[in-house]
Parts: C-alpha cells; sequence; structure tokens
C-alpha cells in the first residue's frame, strides 16, 4: 500500500483548472529496449517512438531493472558511456566488468541499464481535460523537446541560460476530442498497440546518442544533460480561440530507484528476491531473502561520458605573399571527449577500397577538451610524406581519427571522422619577369617561388609559339609526355608549334620523333612542331624567391632579336612514390601539375650612337 501511495504521489495526474487544459503530466528517461516503434496509420504512415511510462512499474521491479517485464525507465541514473552501438561482448563487459556477476562500478539503486548504453529515449506524455459544454475538437500543434547542458548556474526553464543544444519534434502528436474527461496522450488505446497493454502512463519518446551541435557539427561533448518539453495548440473553436503553450524541465521530479529493500512479510512476493541472478542492488538487500521496494529519488541529469572525435579542422599552409598557393603540411585539429588512444590515418583515395599511406598517429594518447565545457584541442601535421619517407603524388586524400578508450565501464571506440586534403606537392608561384633591355650587362629575369626544392625547367620558345597539349596534367604522360632529348636534360613534351595545331594525322617527321612524338599524333603540316630555342635547368630552393636568369641566347649561343619570347616554367622532383619517368621504373618524379607560361620581353631597342665623326 506504501508503494500504491507514494506512485499516485508522484504520477497522478493533476487535477486542470479550467475546462480545457493541456499541460506535460510526466517526464523520464527510458532505456531503448523499452520501447516501440509505432506507424500511425491515420496520420500519413507517421513512424512515433513509445515506451513505458514511470507509473508502469509493479512494486516487485527496480523500474531500471528488467526490460521483459515494464522496467525500462531509467531516470534515477541515465548515462550514456559509449560512442557507437554495443557489441555483446562490450555489453557483457559493462554489465560484469570481468566478474561474472554484477559490475562493481555500478552506483547502488542502479544497473545495467542505467550505464551500458549508446543512446537514450527522451519521454514525455500529455495531460488533457476537454470537458467543456460546447467544447470542439482541439488539435495539438507541437511537442518539441530542447536538450540543453548544464553549466554553473543554468536555470532549467531559461534557455538564456541553459540555450538548446539539440531539438526533436512529435509529428502529428494529436487531436483532443470535444467532452474529453480527463486523459493521457499517448492514450491507453496507443500503449496498448505499443504492446505495453491497455494502460495508461506510456509516453511520446525521441532517440537521443548524445549529440550536439558543436561548432556547426554534430559531436558529444561530456557532461550532463537535461532537456524541455513544450507542449502548445493554437486553435479556434465554437467557444473562440484556444491558445495554450506549457513547458516543463527534465530533472524537475522524482522516479524510483532499486535503493530500498525491506525484509519479507506474509503474503509477499517472492518473485523479487534479490539472489546473485537479478540487476538489484544486492549489497542493499538485508537480510539475505528480502524483496526489492523501489524507493523514492530525485531524477537525474543525462550523464555524457564518451570517447568522442569532434570539431575537426584541416587546414593547408599558404606559400607565397603576393598570389600564395596551399600547400604542405597541412595542420590537422580535433577535439575528444575525454583523453583517448588516438590513431590519425592518410588513405588514398585513387584505390578501392582506399589505401592507407601514412600512420600519422598510430596509437598515441591525446587530451581530451575537458569537462564539461572545455575546449582543449589536439593537433597533428601531415607533409605529404608515405610511411617510406617520400612525397606522394598530386590527389585527394582522406584522413581519418579514431579514438578508443577503456574505462570502468568497458572499451569505448568512437565513430571514425573523415577529412579530404588536396595534395599537390610541388607548386610555382610569385611569378616576376623582368624584360632584356637595352643596357650593357641586362639580362631578362625570372623571379618566383618553390612548394618544395625541385629541378626547374625553363623552356624559351621564339613569339607567337602556342602549345597543342595545353599546359595541365604534366604527371600524366598519355597528355604531356615525356621528351625524348638527346642533346639535352629531357623534360616535357608540349606540342610547342608555330602556327595552327592542325586537325591530320600525317606521320611526325624524324626530328619530331626526336623530341618525344609517336606515329599517329596530331600536327599540321602548315604548322611545324618547335624544339624550345633555349632550355635552362637549375635545381633550385624553395619557400622563398628564388631567380632565373636569361641573356637573349639560343642554346647554339646566338643572339635573339627584340620580341615577345614565350617561356614555360615547370619543375620536377624525384620520389618513389611518383610517375617513371622515360619508362625508367628508377627514375621517378612527380611534376608540377601546371606549367606556367608567359612573355619573356628582349627589348635592346636601337643601337645607340654617341658620336659620329
Amino acid at each position: 500500500m506504501l508503494f500504491r501511495l507514494q506512485a499516485g504521489l508522484l504520477f497522478l495526474l493533476a487535477a486542470p483548472a479550467a475546462a480545457q487544459q493541456i499541460f506535460i503530466n510526466s517526464m523520464w528517461v527510458s532505456h531503448p529496449k523499452a520501447c516501440s516503434v509505432v506507424i500511425d496509420s491515420v496520420n500519413s504512415g507517421v513512424a512515433r517512438f513509445y515506451c513505458r511510462g514511470p507509473a508502469s512499474n509493479p512494486p516487485s521491479l527496480c523500474p531500471s531493472g528488467p526490460l521483459a517485464a515494464d522496467g525500462g525507465n531509467i531516470s534515477n541514473n541515465p548515462n550514456i558511456q559509449f560512442d557507437q552501438f554495443l557489441t555483446a561482448a562490450t555489453e557483457l563487459e559493462c554489465q560484469q566488468a570481468n566478474t561474472g556477476a554484477r559490475n562493481p562500478n555500478f552506483a547502488a539503486g542502479s544497473t545495467y541499464h542505467n550505464y551500458c548504453n549508446s543512446r537514450v529515449m527522451l519521454c514525455l506524455n500529455i495531460g488533457f481535460t476537454n470537458s467543456q459544454s460546447g467544447a470542439t475538437d482541439i488539435a495539438i500543434d507541437k511537442v518539441a523537446f530542447e536538450v540543453f547542458k548544464f553549466t554553473g548556474g543554468a536555470n532549467a526553464l531559461n534557455p538564456e541560460t541553459t540555450p538548446p543544444v539539440r531539438t526533436f519534434s512529435i509529428d502529428a502528436p494529436g487531436t483532443i476530442r470535444a467532452q474529453a474527461q480527463p486523459g493521457l496522450i499517448p492514450s491507453p488505446t496507443d500503449c496498448n498497440t505499443a504492446g505495453f497493454g491497455n494502460q495508461a502512463g506510456c509516453g511520446y519518446c525521441v532517440l537521443w546518442d548524445g549529440t550536439i551541435n558543436i561548432a556547426g557539427e554534430l559531436g558529444k561533448s561530456n557532461g550532463q544533460y537535461g532537456f524541455r518539453g513544450t507542449v502548445e495548440t493554437n486553435q479556434t473553436g465554437a467557444n473562440g480561440n484556444v491558445n495554450i503553450t506549457q513547458t516543463r524541465p527534465y530533472p524537475s521530479g522524482a522516479t524510483f530507484d532499486c535503493r530500498v529493500c525491506r525484509a519479507l512479510g506474509a503474503g509477499d512476493s517472492v518473485s523479487g528476491t534479490c539472489t546473485a541472478a537479478t540487476d538489484c542492488n544486492v549489497a542493499a538487500c538485508e537480510p539475505t531473502g528480502a524483496v526489492v521496494l523501489p524507493g523514492i529519488v530525485l531524477q537525474q541529469p543525462v550523464t555524457v561520458d564518451v570517447v568522442n572525435v569532434h570539431n575537426v579542422r584541416s587546414s593547408a599552409t599558404i606559400v607565397g605573399n603576393f598570389s600564395g598557393v596551399l600547400a604542405q603540411p597541412y595542420s590537422v585539429t580535433y577535439r575528444l571527449g575525454k583523453d583517448a588512444t588516438t590513431y590519425v590515418t592518410i588513405q588514398d583515395t585513387g584505390s578501392l577500397p582506399p589505401r592507407t599511406v601514412r600512420k600519422l598517429v598510430d596509437g598515441l594518447p591525446r587530451v581530451g577538451e575537458g569537462v564539461p565545457d572545455g575546449t582543449l584541442q589536439n593537433g597533428d601535421a601531415w607533409n605529404g610524406r608515405f610511411e617510406n619517407g617520400d612525397l606522394g603524388p598530386p590527389g585527394v586524400y582522406l584522413v581519418t581519427i579514431q579514438a578508443a578508450a577503456r574505462d570502468q565501464y568497458g572499451f569505448d571506440l568512437a565513430s571514425p571522422v573523415t577529412r579530404q586534403i588536396s595534395l599537390d606537392p610541388l607548386q610555382i608561384t610569385d611569378i616576376l619577369v623582368q624584360p632584356l633591355t637595352g643596357l650593357a650587362t641586362s639580362l631578362a629575369v625570372l623571379t618566383y617561388t618553390l612548394t618544395e626544392p625541385a629541378t626547374v625547367y625553363l623552356d624559351i620558345y621564339p613569339p607567337g609559339t602556342q602549345f597543342c597539349n595545353g599546359l595541365n596534367n604534366l604527371n600524366d604522360v598519355n597528355t604531356i609526355p615525356d621528351a625524348f632529348e638527346s642533346a639535352q636534360e629531357p623534360g616535357k613534351h608540349f606540342r610547342a608549334a608555330l602556327g595552327p595545331c592542325g586537325n591530320t594525322t600525317d606521320p611526325p617527321s624524324l626530328a619530331d620523333r626526336r623530341i618525344g612524338l609517336g606515329a599517329g599524333d596530331v600536327f599540321t603540316p602548315t604548322g611545324s612542331l618547335i624544339r624550345p630555342i633555349r632550355r635552362i635547368v637549375e635545381q633550385k630552393d624553395f619557400r622563398k624567391a628564388v631567380v632565373s636568369f636569361w641573356d637573349g641566347r639560343d642554346s647554339n649561343g646566338n643572339i635573339m632579336p627584340d620580341g615577345d619570347f614565350v617561356f614555360l616554367l615547370y619543375a620536377a622532383l624525384p620520389t618513389q612514390n611518383g610517375f617513371a619517368h622515360r619508362n625508367q621504373a628508377n627514375d621517378r618524379r612527380v611534376w608540377t601539375t601546371t606549367a606556367k607560361s608567359g612573355f619573356l620581353t628582349i627589348a635592346r631597342g636601337f643601337v645607340t650612337i654617341s658620336q659620329v665623326t
């Protein structure tokens, strides 16, 4: 009788102050396995979660005890202790902590249903009456849940001190019929449809896995959380406008746990006897053989304590002063829910499945962000190199971050987070050109900056030259083939031509073959494929301005006349992760993906006559 009295005090429907009233009757947190999904055929197939209510627990069972009976209410100590869905082995470890019995780290009055969770159900039910004479049906317009995080001085009912970090709503929450006597939504019929029997007390619930909005993305930040439930209607009926809004916070009431036990008495059932086979707090049950009687305790916030990777950012290094390019090293920053063993890997997306090319962090400890509102972050950098120490070729790579930790409840493995990194290891930027003028010591000057130390090729062509292969994709030999010249350091063949590129397939000349053309290359008899008049090959430093000079002569030492000569600037560096050059397996290179082109002008002008005799 004592139990029934307490239950009535806790969960009896509040007597409405008016003949038309809608209010939140009760709020609680439930274990997901105590819930059912019901398809509402009346409201266009809306799917809803229904969970057992707090008043549905019989006196012989712990509210957070066996789910198959009427358990599931875990409001006495709700926890999310795991980032991902639990495997069978992880769940067993959490339940027993390798003791073969109840995990000794569970708080008194709690069971494994309180702790061994990766998600929980946030629940409420709605009380109503609509018995006023002449009343019409009232549709409920809104049932919403706002999750908030507890901080110092927080007021659960004040969104300014507890701003919502996640919001949920119930679709088509229902209609209160005219002349309806006090009742609940969901109705006993709804609860019966959900498989809970024809009883009052089940509720509308939403599934929450601990994720909140963190800097524009969903992640999990450890701490304690509550939620606000709001019910709202604004309808016009026969008796005028009905405008009702009520908001109530969780936690804000009392609930039961397994803490209190009493000795067996005459007529008591033994079905709830505390034994090693039950989930109850055996240590609190004295003498042995006592019957569990749920005790009254305050509802507790939802505690989130998981290993989670969030707030992941990747950024490149800017190289150059006035036309900067993005290059390696790439900085990868991230925050962890708590201290954990961390793995950061780089994968090449050019293969399926992606191939791991670098283990940037291979099982090293990294710090958590701090609870409840810490902002500590970890940072690692990738310099574009593979496990063999050489630079990788251009491409889009995946960086994957995963973390794991073991605590008193078991092994928690975070969901992996991936980001894309676009690697273009060798680039040329900040190009400045100074023409060759009439001064006696004048040289044409080309100033530029490289992202990596490399061999630089400066090819100079006659005015009016065009490049029939284009200037892009130098690492693709099918687009820009390697040049097979014997007299000079081999570079790349861009099919330079004076005149049109042409549209015929006449066989190339012997001279064309020597600069890398094969049978079937397209060129025009009216246009001529040409070699550069000068190729300057130099080794250059990186991340600072470097200079190449041209003295205005061709490769034979002949002085070139005034004109806008065309230059091509490109570079290569050796790496075993690159592309075979001239079909030599041991000569592998990465080229700049794009060649730079422009004018190197010779502007000597007329010869100056200083004296005529």
